[in-house]
């Protein structure tokens, strides 16, 4: 007979795991197995470990194996997408340009972002012209399809900035939301404070 052993959310590569799903195979010596049993609502692997009985591993790796084929839990992992000719796919590069009204004429912020499929990376830099950086309020990415007015998700300008880059790893949860245009950036000025100045985020 197997048994489930203890369970516990794995940590991100680069942080540290409490604890290990793996001691009580090693301090029993008990022969043990792990399956892939599913993903976490944001994206993390979840491990079915069965413990099973002394010198019973053909019966451990038989129901391993049944468990895999009815339940077929498996994803992909969003960091290893399919080769394109041979290769990691490259990162997308798109640009957006938002035209601010309540400023002077010809008020706009420029964005271009590049979004790395392989890590999550989406890297961005902004320039706002016409518009003094007492005037800037600030400037998100929201959650939205056209039309849509959603919550404000990853801060690319500050109060007080005119321009501005960095770095926004998104979890895996939200790369299929950006590549079906399911996000948006919103200005916010001294003018435009309600965030009507606005464009879809649309990689391509």
């Amino acid at each position: 007979m197997a048994y489930p052993a203890m369970r516990r959310k794995p940590a991100l590569i680069g942080e540290g795991q409490s604890g290990s799903n793996c001691s009580l195979s090693a301090v029993s010596g008990l022969p043990a197995v792990s399956i892939p049993a599913g993903v976490t609502s944001d994206g993390l692997p979840i491990g079915l470990e069965l413990l099973g009985r002394a010198f019973d591993e053909s019966r451990l790796l038989g129901l391993a194996y049944a468990f895999e084929q009815a339940s077929h839990a498996r994803r992909s992992p969003f960091s290893a997408p399919p080769l394109v000719r041979g290769r990691a796919p490259a990162a997308v590069a798109f640009a957006s340009r938002i035209a601010v009204g309540g400023e002077r004429a010809g008020a706009a912020v420029a964005m271009n972002f590049s979004f790395d499929p392989t890590t999550g990376d989406l890297k961005y830099t902004a320039a706002g012209t016409g518009i003094p950086a007492e005037r800037m309020l600030g400037a998100w990415i929201q959650r939205g399809a056209d039309g849509e007015n959603g919550a404000a998700m990853y801060h690319l300008l500050m109060r007080g900035e005119a321009q501005g880059s960095g770095v926004i790893r998104l979890p895996p949860a939200d790369h299929p939301r950006l590549r079906e245009g399911h996000f948006y950036v919103a200005v916010y000025t001294v003018g435009s404070p309600m965030g009507k100045a606005r464009a879809q985020l649309t990689p391509r």
